[in-house]
């Protein structure tokens, strides 16, 4: 089979997973849609886009087990149906993108087509300071992933530097720094930086899920423990750079905790 890209992933629709995952999507788009229509702001109908970006999150840094993906889904569209402040979508989505790649859950290495396309997302999303940090994260995969499969490659590195430097000129063009300074929240930061930490200095159980491939070997160690490390980092510099609106992160610090917890289980279950 000729695949189009080797980012992508394609849904199997006969795992009961899968079907309760787009079963949860279309539950929360009926319900925001509901809400909207009802006199609830606008920001409710991004509840679908959040279970879906969580979901898919969870998915690449815990990737043998799909409670956490689910639970992630439902706590982060629960989280935008009670019109409570959500992280930016396109930003999670980048997150989740950078993790692929570094964890390289699909099995195949990107094509040229994929590193356009990654490139590009960087650049796009970098209209606003988080959807930057997301977008060097992005920068950061590919480059990373490229030095751990083939050295020093050409496209990835070029890629990686085309990625940062993009997201910057756009975050830069759009006045995305141009902003007074603010307070942190120091409490939010202070739990994004702990579990940023633990993210880097415990790795996770070993990976039992095979990647997305014909060769269907296992996922590396080595690559899950960086993809959670950097989502951590990355989750920390967010939770800064939100200033007073921090609280956007807490479904992401609710994701990383679940991510840790489920593996600490793990690992007493493998030792009983």
């Amino acid at each position: 089979m000729a695949f189009r890209t080797h980012i992508g992933r394609p849904f199997d629709l006969r795992l009961w997973s899968n079907r309760v995952f787009f079963g949860l999507v279309g539950l929360f788009g009926v319900v925001s849609l509901v809400q909207w229509l009802n006199g609830a702001p606008a920001d409710v109908l991004w509840a679908p886009a959040q279970v879906f970006v969580f979901w898919a999150l969870a998915r690449e840094i815990d990737p043998d087990r799909t409670l956490t993906a689910h639970i992630a889904g439902v706590g982060a569209g629960v989280w935008a149906l009670v019109e409570q402040p959500t992280p930016s979508a396109f930003a999670v989505g980048g997150l989740v993108l950078a993790a692929r790649v570094l964890l390289n859950s699909t099995g195949r290495r990107p094509l040229t087509i994929d590193l356009i396309g990654l490139a590009a997302y960087a650049t796009a999303i970098s209209y606003r300071r988080v959807g930057w940090a997301a977008g060097v994260a992005i920068a950061i995969a590919i480059y990373v992933d490229g030095r751990l499969a083939e050295g020093a490659n050409v496209n990835f590195t070029v890629t990686a530097i085309v990625g940062a430097l993009g997201s910057s000129v756009v975050a830069s063009a759009a006045g995305a720094f141009s902003v007074a300074a603010v307070e942190v929240r120091p409490i939010l930061v202070t739990v994004a930086g702990v579990l940023a930490i633990i993210a880097i200095l415990r790795a996770p159980p070993e990976p039992m899920t095979l990647v997305d491939s014909k060769m269907k070997w296992r996922l590396d160690l080595g690559r899950l423990h960086g993809a959670r490390s950097l989502v951590g980092i990355i989750v920390f510099v967010v939770a800064i750079l939100y200033g007073e609106e921090a609280d956007r992160v807490i479904p992401l610090l609710g994701l990383q905790a679940l991510t840790l917890i489920s593996g600490e289980v793990e690992r007493l279950r493998r030792h009983v």
